[in-house]
């Protein structure tokens, strides 16, 4: 869960930063480095020239990671606006 919370926070730092907006990532390899969890992703998306609302931060709050039994991840995270 902190490393998807991670991932989220830095998604969103940039787009405050730099207005870009992640449409989809590729090829997300969770790699152990040095007994730390890392996630190398590529990501695509745009810089739109206008955005209705404000994302402020990526939430812990009803987040969840669970393998289901097919081998597939659920994964569920709740930003706030």
């Amino acid at each position: 869960e902190s490393l998807l919370f991670d991932f989220l926070d830095e998604a969103l730092f940039l787009y405050d930063t730099e207005k870009f907006l992640p449409a989809c990532a590729e090829a997300l390899p969770i790699v152990e480095r040095e007994g730390k969890f890392v996630l190398d992703a590529t990501l695509r998306g745009e810089c739109p020239t206008k955005i209705s609302g404000n994302l402020k931060a990526v939430t812990y709050s009803d987040m969840i990671c669970a393998e289901q039994p097919d081998g597939t991840w659920l994964v569920q995270v709740v930003i706030d606006i």
